[in-house]
């Protein structure tokens, strides 16, 4: 074959590439560009880069790689925007995963996926593979995955096909998890009316290495093989990050073929193997064959070293003869790893998988030529430039977005406007352009106005290699105002909507307890035993604290006498109202999760979960996402180390609420002390650290006892939020505190119920009610009006910078003192009296509750396995023989909900 530049036809021969057939741009026959999901502008844009038509098979490539979930063709222009160094900060964006040392040589590498689309199609196997290519992911820094944490987002369980989907994809990521032997200790779930046809399945996984031994997203130069490890390939999962990159229609079923099939024990062997090989020094850099299967890692590992690759496809391992090529190069075959070796070493890498009994195939090399070539059958398939594929592919700033008419049918239709493969002009001065400024107007059907969402969008920040499948944020520094120097403007949380009545203030004890009970009944609010029980969160026996007891994971790390604390907070509900702010307060709460249990956050990685970027509002969304989780990481020194951006969650036409989950990992300091989430024992005192009332705009409260969301939001006060993270790690560390809790969804008197559960294990058959702790608290009130406003922003109102505390009677003294130091607001408000005891509130001369915390705990616990028509597990069983279980439970608005006990089916798996 005549020798080509980059972009530029060469002389013609007679080999295959040039005998491909000649497809024209119109017609229904010749319209290639669609089956790939590329717009008629993005496949003008790859033929001009090329030279030529692509055939077939270079077209399934670019497709894949210029997809949404490859190339993040709308959100990189706003990634950049994000604080992503630090001190503490070893892997950043642009590798498989984000990393932080803990200050002993130790490394924790950790990052958020999701599978959303997968896991509507085919709820168990998008779950579970979900779970796999995360743990791949932490396993290509060459750490060990040690834990696992989901943020899941269903609509109202009571709908037969939420309940569906719960189940499926709870089982997934049990069975996943479970047979992986890698613990999932805790999470977050959300029900909202909107994930009814887009349920979202975000996974964080945690993993641990030597600081030194960590693998870098920079691969060996030309010369080095490419190595194959894994099971052999198939059909399952072509096109996938094609599928990922695209809205739902229907059902989902016509796009089942296109959901991986994963395997657990292949998996747990496959991440034995490959660390096995790490600690041997064996391998240069290590690629999950996740979204694009071969043909993605390849490129992906070429434009970490600069140079091309050759693939013999021939040599793949198949699960069935006479596979075509396409199918080969981009199947999402799952449990398969990709190597870069030297060519010395490769036989050492075969022995130590052939040990683990998986094939170890050279299917590959890096060369100089910048050039990804494939052969099959002794034919050359395919001959792309590396850059065209990861690099160079369409970039869609705001002017794109704005300038599209019609919205998204414009932007993925039209071939003739300003987005027609161009890369986009994005306003590179700091300044917003002026489809930005439009587009932070505007909002998605159903919703009010958006407020403004911050200041404008950075450049590009291309030119630097980033790993275009996994699409990590980009590493642009940027440096906007001080978030406490920017103001945002809005007014105090105000109760009523546009048009709507004043929501009246709590009348007496009566209306107080009527709403606790249905706030704990509420799916967001109650207990999540029944998801919890499925997951083995002993396995590996590092877990200190299990999910629901505290407010974050606390781990060991081995080799290391620092703990490890881990946290995750989200939201769909709040970041509608307004993204700027819903997103920061997602960082605060996973910041000062971490903090209650005594660990000083560290590092940031974050999901952004929205639906179509072409709807100029849902682009706005995204900007003000973004905007908020900068201005928060800023504001608490936190670097963003990764994370995933998902897109066109939508249906029909509808988009979810942008949705945002956080996780956040922390290190607990010598000699280890650290805090739980419940009242381990009687005659403690209960403090509040923070405000005394919160705030009720978008809260739980005003949608489940009032059937309003709206906003503002408040604003998170940083420099009180820092000064009680501080507060708390020390009170920690000193042991003045022994259990603390953010006051976050459900207000004050969810917070102190929840801690009067027990958070230990109940036996199977036993009572959790009988061993609950009682708590009496007197609240501060204004000659008997309440102190901050109105009481149910009193009883119930959330915002940041509040905490419960648990405090030894000894350090009172020694806590108040450090709070007054630090400008911290301490009241004491009580103490926890014994087992079988009450929950009293007195406030404003009156009690306003006095009722068993028994009963409280019965309808918080047994609340989600009746939505979910299941029985109540082993710890509900006495409860449930002895009907103290209530047969109906408080509505979302004031009914009541039937709870049938007959024909529900058993447990999935054993508690």
């Amino acid at each position: 074959m005549g020798a080509r530049t980059e972009g530029r036809p060469g002389p013609r021969d007679p080999d295959p590439l040039d005998r491909c057939d000649a497809l024209a741009m119109e017609g229904a026959v010749g319209r290639p560009w669609e089956a790939v999901g590329l717009t008629a502008a993005e496949y003008r844009r790859a033929c001009a880069l090329l030279g030529r038509q692509p055939n077939p098979v270079e077209l399934g490539l670019i497709g894949v790689l210029w997809s949404e979930h490859c190339a993040y063709k709308h959100s990189r222009p706003l990634l950049g925007r994000l604080p992503t160094r630090g001190p503490q900060v070893l892997l950043g964006p642009g590798e498989n995963a984000g990393a932080v040392g803990l200050g002993d040589g130790t490394a924790v590498v950790f990052r958020i996926e999701s599978h959303n689309h997968p896991s509507f199609v085919e709820p168990f196997q998008g779950a579970a593979t979900g779970v796999g290519g995360i743990l791949r992911d932490v396993l290509a820094a060459g750490a060990r995955p040690v834990a696992l944490m989901d943020f899941l987002c269903f609509a109202d369980p009571a709908d037969d096909a939420a309940r569906r989907l719960i189940r499926g994809v709870v089982a997934g990521i049990a069975a996943y998890g479970n047979c992986t032997g890698v613990p999932v200790v805790g999470g977050r779930l959300l029900f909202e009316p909107g994930y009814r046809t887009n349920p979202l399945v975000n996974v964080l996984c945690v993993g641990v290495a030597p600081a030194h031994r960590l693998l870098r997203g920079v691969a060996a130069g030309p010369g080095a093989r490419l190595v194959l490890i894994g099971p052999p390939t198939g059909r399952d999962g072509v096109h996938g990050a094609t599928f990922a990159s695209a809205g739902l229609g229907g059902d989902g079923d016509d796009r089942r073929p296109a959901v991986q099939v994963g395997d657990p024990l292949a998996g747990k062997v496959l991440i034995e193997a490959c660390l096995a090989m790490v600690e041997a020094g064996l391998v240069a850099a290590l690629q999950d064959l996740g979204a694009g299967g071969l043909g993605a890692a390849a490129a992906e590992l070429a434009a970490r070293a600069g140079c091309g690759a050759t693939l013999t496809l021939d040599r793949v391992p198949l699960r069935e003869p006479d596979l075509p090529a396409d199918v080969i190069l981009l199947a999402e075959s799952q449990e398969r790893m990709l190597a870069v070796v030297e060519p010395a070493r490769v036989a050492r890498v075969r022995r130590i998988a052939r040990r683990w009994g998986l094939p170890a195939v050279t299917v590959g090399r890096l060369e100089g030529h910048g050039r990804l070539r494939v052969r099959h059958r002794g034919r050359r398939v395919a001959d792309v430039p590396v850059d065209l594929l990861t690099r160079r592919a369409p970039v869609y700033g705001p002017r794109e977005v704005m300038a599209t008419p019609g919205g998204s049918a414009g932007a993925a239709e039209r071939a003739d406007g300003p987005a027609a493969g161009a890369v986009a002009p994005v306003a590179a001065d700091g300044e917003a352009s002026p489809g930005a400024t439009a587009a932070r107007g505007l909002s998605p059907a159903g919703h009010r106005p958006l407020p403004a969402v911050g200041r404008g969008l950075p450049g590009d920040p291309g030119g630097s290699p980033v790993n275009h499948r996994r699409g990590p944020f980009g590493s642009r520094p940027g440096s906007p105002a001080s978030p406490e120097d920017r103001p945002r403007e809005g007014p105090p949380t105000r109760l009523e909507g546009e048009g709507s009545a004043p929501i009246p203030d709590l009348a007496d004890a009566a209306a107080l307890g009527a709403a606790l009970r249905r706030l704990l009944a509420s799916p967001a609010v109650a207990a999540k035993g029944w998801v919890y029980t499925q997951f083995d969160h002993l396995v590996g026996g590092r877990t200190r604290l299990r999910p629901g007891a505290g407010p974050a994971a606390v781990l060991e790390v081995p080799g290391s006498d620092r703990l490890l604390a881990v946290a995750m907070a989200g939201t769909g509900r709040q970041a509608a109202v307004d993204p700027y702010r819903g997103a920061a307060l997602a960082v605060a709460e996973a910041a000062l999760r971490v903090s209650c249990v005594g660990g000083r956050p560290l590092g940031l990685t974050n999901g952004l979960n929205l639906g179509d970027p072409r709807r100029p509002a849902v682009y706005g969304q995204l900007a003000g996402l973004i905007d908020g989780l900068a201005a928060a990481c800023r504001a608490l020194d936190l670097p963003v180390t990764g994370g995933n951006v998902s897109l066109y969650n939508e249906t029909a036409g509808r988009d979810i609420d942008p949705t945002v989950a956080v996780g956040v990992v922390g290190a607990i300091p010598p000699p280890g002390r650290w805090a739980c989430g419940f009242f381990p024992e009687p005659g403690l005192a209960v403090a509040l650290l923070g405000s005394l009332a919160g705030h009720l705009a978008g809260s739980e409260y005003h949608k489940r006892c009032h059937g309003r969301v709206e906003g503002p939001l408040p604003e998170v006060p940083w420099r009180l939020q820092r000064r009680l993270q501080q507060l708390l790690q020390e009170a920690v560390a000193q042991g003045w505190v022994v259990a603390a809790r953010p006051v976050g969804r459900g207000g004050l008197l969810v917070a102190l119920a929840k801690m009067a559960f027990p958070g230990g294990p109940i036996p199977p058959g036993g009572d959790g009610g009988a061993t609950a702790l009682g708590v009496a608290v007197t609240l501060p009130d204004r000659d008997g009006e309440p102190a901050a406003g109105r009481w149910d922003a009193v009883f119930f109102g959330e915002g940041p910078a509040r905490a419960l505390a648990a405090v030894d009677p000894a350090a009172l003294e020694a806590l108040a003192r450090r709070a007054a130091e630090l400008g911290v607001p301490c009241r004491l408000l009580g103490t926890v009296t014994g087992p079988g005891g009450r929950l009293t509130v007195r406030a404003g001369g009156r009690t306003w509750l006095d009722d068993p915390v028994a009963e409280l705990w019965t309808v918080w616990e047994g609340a989600l396995p009746c939505l979910l028509d299941e029985p109540a597990r082993g710890r509900h069983a006495a409860s449930s023989a002895s009907g103290a279980i209530p047969r109906r439970w408080p509505g979302p608005s004031g009914g009541s909900m039937p709870c049938s006990t007959a024909g529900r089916r058993a447990p999935a798996s054993p508690p």
